[in-house]
């Protein structure tokens, strides 16, 4: 799992590399009172601390590995 202490929902995205970009989709969110836990297809998760509230999904790109550009 991945913690991220400081996402800023009008100002930051996800970039998540994958060799499977297509399967950088969100499988469920869990909020807590201390944040909220992304759970991803690919079997990765993220902890969002601070947060109150599911993310869009629109927030997490995927990126191949060893690349810039963004899918």
């Amino acid at each position: 799992m991945i913690t991220v202490t400081d996402f800023d929902l009008s100002d930051d995205l996800l970039i998540v590399e994958s060799e499977t970009p297509d399967d950088v989709i969100i499988l469920g969110q869990t909020v807590t009172a201390s944040g909220v836990l992304v759970n991803l297809a690919t079997g990765g998760a993220i902890w969002l601390e601070g947060l109150g509230a599911p993310i869009n999904p629109a927030l997490i790109v995927a990126q191949m590995p060893g690349t810039s550009t963004l899918t």
